[in-house]
């Protein structure tokens, strides 16, 4: 079900574990340490996530179409759509760890409503679809959305669009969200407790069905994707697992120690160190990076928002600005990037040299032995045992003197420059001299940023969107203000004609009570235009946080995974050892970098 709306958190998590046992197995499934790794992760699995299961209930207006939105939630036509409740229970469909309960909804029968409450205590989420074709204005609905705040809950208020009127008549959708607003401040409800956003569910499943984006994109069901997974962030269920993937992350560190030491047949402690120190560095260093984009976008969106505002008669203008903020955000995070590059850099050419010393030593050692040698008493040829300590003790020479080799190639180039760092050709390890090479951080964040959509891409995707919906949102909420002043208006004008040019007391009274009419109406529709604003940003933003951290997180995994590919491999055994080490390595580092990235989609960025 690719096409669902939801996070399909459960299939992320499977699927990595999968992954990350059957590599381990593969490279070593008789070893202890490793299977009491293996048995904690099972464990985690088992005691913290086995019964998260986020409740999304999807609620309303009768027959607004509650079953079509929770279809298109699933990516499958699982709901069935009636004019009428078939049973007096909530329909609920289980999904990938989600429970999505399809209620009988407001104008139902008594004892289906009273089922329905019994419900809204579990809901993390709580949806509440009207339609854009009347019955929106019933007292009803908003009787029972203050009573769903009442209970704690913010509610996701879906306007589906019955009549195809989205994209093509915005402003009349623009006055039925009005009308809804000022219902909802009639019972004491604020922005704070609601937001709302307009969708074309037939169109959704039309796209879903033909396999159609562009009339998916034209449904604005990404929108309410975006809005759920912000709001779903903030849960107690999200929260459990995220913590549980840190604590798996936490196992995996351990598995990659534990296999550096167990391969690391020449016992080199300053080599264990390095590699140890590389994988802390960047942990460090996506840590920072994420606080960083996490305050600097946060701090940028209140400043958008404003200049959007102030040029709210400009489109053009809001367009240009826009990306201009959005252009200085990308530039000043690789800035931030390279300076903090840099410093883990320097770091790790100080590891670099404790390990050349200690090599030099080591080889100094065997050369000054490799006359001598041991052989096996038990064995009856002794010549079969000479013969193999001394291969093994060549092997171990020849392996160690490529890593000194490579080793002092990067020192006599970090000497020259003390911002490079090493590049190397993609599945080729240290066999290969010439496929070293090193460059400075700066041309290789660039290089690593040329494979991710951080650059001017985002501006195509995710912030384009954002800027569209923002900028259609605010024309339309604010074009929608003088239609829905017009009744009140020709009023004015009507009273003035009636009266003729004399004016009495009463006939003053009469212009002044429908001007402040007319003006607090307008105020009214202002603010909800700036409210429509702030919340659209919030949601978009939220997301564009969480899409800056992946792709830094790709940058900083591919550049400091060029030490982890030169000093990773075990630096003696068969070539056949070599490759499968570095086959479970690169699983294993795969697998943290999934778990990282569904840690940092789960991760609320307020």
């Amino acid at each position: 079900m690719e096409n669902s709306i939801l996070l399909d958190y459960k299939s992320v998590l499977e699927n990595n574990k999968t992954s990350l046992v059957n590599a381990i197995h593969e490279y070593n499934s008789e070893d202890i340490k490793l299977n009491n790794y293996i048995s904690e992760i099972e464990s985690i699995y088992s005691n913290k996530l086995k019964d998260v299961k986020p409740y999304i209930m999807v609620y309303g207006i009768y027959n607004a179409g509650k079953s079509s939105i929770i279809n298109e939630l699933l990516g499958d036509d699982l709901a069935s759509v009636n004019d009428k409740p078939e049973t007096d229970s909530v329909d609920e469909y289980e999904w990938n760890g989600y429970t999505i309960a399809d209620t009988p909804g407001v104008g139902a029968p008594i004892k289906h409503e009273e089922v329905t409450t019994e419900h809204l205590r579990r809901a993390d989420i709580v949806m509440f679809v009207m339609a854009s074709t009347g019955s929106n204005e019933k007292d009803d609905n908003y009787r029972r959305l203050k009573a769903i705040t009442d209970a704690g809950k913010k509610v996701i208020i879906i306007i589906n669009d019955k009549n195809g009127d989205l994209g093509s008549n915005d402003q009349e959708l623009g006055i039925i969200t009005t009308k809804v607003k000022e219902n909802l401040r009639q019972y004491n409800l604020d922005s704070n407790d609601y937001v709302i956003t307009i969708v074309n569910a037939k169109r959704a499943r039309d796209g879903r069905i033909k396999n159609k984006p562009a009339l998916i994109e034209k449904s604005n069901i990404q929108e309410l994707k975006g809005i759920i997974l912000s709001e779903l962030k903030k849960t107690n269920n999200y929260i459990v697992i995220n913590n549980a993937i840190l604590d798996i992350l936490t196992q995996i560190n351990g598995i990659q120690n534990y296999l550096i030491a167990y391969d690391n047949k020449s016992e080199i402690l300053a080599l264990n160190n390095l590699l140890g120190n590389i994988r802390n560095s960047k942990k460090v260093l996506k840590s920072n990076m994420s606080e960083y984009i996490t305050l600097k976008t946060n701090k940028l969106m209140p400043i958008v928002e404003a200049d959007i505002w102030e040029n709210k008669d400009n489109e053009d203008k809001i367009s240009m600005v826009f990306n201009e903020h959005i252009q200085n955000l990308n530039q000043d995070i690789v800035k931030k990037l390279e300076e903090e590059l840099a410093i883990t850099n320097q770091d790790i050419f100080s590891h670099i040299t404790d390990v050349t010393k200690e090599i030099e030593a080591k080889l100094k050692a065997l050369e000054t032995h490799k006359g001598e040698f041991t052989f096996d008493v038990n064995k009856s040829d002794y010549s079969e045992s000479i013969s193999e300590s001394l291969s093994s003790n060549n092997s171990e020479i020849a392996n160690l003197k490529e890593v000194l080799v490579t080793s002092k190639e990067l020192l006599d180039a970090h000497n020259k420059d003390k911002s490079i760092m090493p590049l190397i050709a993609a599945s080729v390890g240290l066999s290969s001299a010439e496929t070293l090479s090193v460059v400075e951080v700066g041309s290789a964040v660039a290089g690593a940023l040329a494979k991710t959509t951080l650059g001017s891409a985002i501006l195509s995707t995710s912030v384009g969107g954002t800027l569209a919906t923002a900028a259609t949102t605010l024309g339309t909420a604010i074009s929608t203000a003088m239609p829905y002043l017009a009744p009140l208006i020709i009023g004015f004008i009507g009273i003035k004609k009636l009266f003729g040019g004399g004016k009495s007391k009463e006939e003053l009274q009469a212009e002044a009570d429908a001007y402040n009419e007319a003006q607090m109406r307008q105020l009214e529709a202002m603010k909800d235009a700036r409210n429509d604003l702030h919340n659209k940003l919030g949601y978009a933003f939220d997301g564009l946080i969480t899409e800056l951290q992946k792709e830094i997180n790709k940058v900083i995994d591919e550049l400091l995974g060029g030490y982890e590919k030169i000093y990773g491999e075990k630096i003696s055994g068969s070539q056949q050892e070599k490759e499968a080490y570095d086959k479970v390595m690169t699983s294993i580092a795969l697998s943290v970098s999934n778990y990282e990235e569904l840690s940092l989609v789960l991760r609320n960025n307020a």
